[in-house]
């Protein structure tokens, strides 16, 4: 029998109540194991990749005899030592890209050497005044609940539309007290590969210099009389840039045995990762037990009800070998349309939730992407766990 026939067989099959109910049923199951299997992903990029790409994962503060910081620059691995001012920023109100009655705001950081992030449009910093911005670029306020900052994907800059734009920002400096600088966006980097919230822009140290503030903070203590003086908090730790995340317990032992107290800048609970991995892969695998208990009962089930049709077939002259090839491939193209659908129903509820409830989260640079091999993996197993049950039990109808 060509392949042509067989296939004119099984769609003549294919279409009844029972076949549109499994494929009902096997397409929700699918489609909540692909998102089961993206937060899967999400998680292990929560633990793995993110803190690579998150400057402050690789910045250790470090706290002890200022006068013995310099020897922290000769353990190996350690880019730079600077004062934990610089891991401060500024906000600029950006009241040059009002728009739609939006709440403006711009956070400044300091720009090191080693953040080398990729310039997509433009160039890197030079001068004194300069900043590189998102290529993304959204320089408005989020508030979740407040309709006025609602978060509007038509207000997202281009790159290249930002390129020689001006903003203005007022110094915090005791110094320069009030004063504003105007600064001028030269470039634009890619924020995809960092956890930066889409308004950062950076500029470079002198001209933080101008703008940051000093002391920690300012207080008051009375005296005995009654009269009251200010305090002023010094900055006196340092931070402790290291090349490389995987290198951070490394660094972090050498300063601990110079005597200082050391701490990381940005801290990730591994155990409430660990967990949430662990429960999404439970119920991936739930689901995958119950998708094969689904697709063996309903073959078993279909087999006997077309018990009459195969004989049939039996007594128009079609062997044990093609009525089996008949069975193997209608369940094949049944769990073969349950696929694409779920496929379908994924990307659309992947598109929903990105672009409209995860916005929050796109704000800050928190991606969750779409784990394309993981998928595939699925998909096969899959087609493993159907050829399997359609072999073990179809196969009944050569004996």
């Amino acid at each position: 029998m060509s392949f042509k026939d067989l296939k004119w067989l099984v769609n003549r099959r294919i279409i009844n109540k029972k076949n549109i109910i499994f494929i009902i049923v096997f397409t929700i199951l699918i489609t909540i194991m692909f998102l089961c299997l993206t937060l899967v992903f999400y998680n292990i990029d929560t633990k793995y990749k993110f803190p690579k790409e998150d400057d402050n994962s690789r910045i250790l503060i470090a706290y002890g005899d200022s006068s013995r910081y310099e020897d922290l620059k000769n353990i190996n691995h350690v880019l730079e030592v600077e004062s934990t001012r610089y891991l401060n920023v500024i906000l600029a109100p950006a009241t040059e890209f009002k728009k739609d009655d939006m709440d403006t705001i711009i956070w400044v950081h300091t720009y090191f050497q080693d953040l080398n992030y990729k310039i997509k449009n433009g160039r890197n910093i030079e001068n004194q005044w300069e900043v590189i911005c998102p290529d993304s670029f959204y320089p408005y306020s989020s508030s979740i609940g407040n309709e006025t900052n609602k978060i509007k994907p038509s207000l997202f800059l281009k790159g290249t539309e930002i390129i020689g734009k001006t903003f203005k920002v007022t110094s915090k400096n005791e110094d320069h007290l009030n004063q504003e600088y105007t600064f001028t966006i030269v470039g634009t980097y890619d924020a995809k590969k960092t956890t930066n919230e889409v308004n950062s822009c950076y500029t470079s140290k002198e001209s933080m210099d101008y703008l940051l503030s000093k002391y920690k903070g300012y207080g008051t203590n009375t005296y005995s009389d009654g009269t009251t003086y200010e305090i002023r908090d010094e900055f006196d730790d340092v931070m402790v840039r290291v090349d490389k995340y995987e290198n951070v317990e490394e660094v972090a032992k050498a300063i601990d045995e110079k005597g200082f107290n050391v701490q990381r800048a940005l801290y990730v609970n591994e155990n409430q990762i660990d967990l949430s991995i662990s429960q999404t892969v439970l119920v991936f695998i739930i689901l995958i037990l119950i998708c094969v208990n689904i697709i063996y009962n309903f073959i078993l089930k279909k087999r006997k009800y077309n018990e009459n049709y195969n004989e049939l077939l039996k007594s128009c002259g079609y062997n044990k070998e093609e009525i089996y090839n008949i069975e193997l491939l209608e369940n094949l193209e049944l769990v073969t349309i349950s696929i694409i659908i779920s496929l379908i129903l994924y990307f659309i509820i992947y598109f929903i939730m990105t672009k409209f409830v995860l916005m929050y989260a796109l704000y800050n640079n928190l991606r969750i992407d779409i784990p394309y091999f993981g998928l595939l993996i699925n998909i096969i197993l899959i087609y493993n766990s159907a050829a399997v049950c359609s072999f073990s039990i179809s196969n009944k109808s050569k004996k």
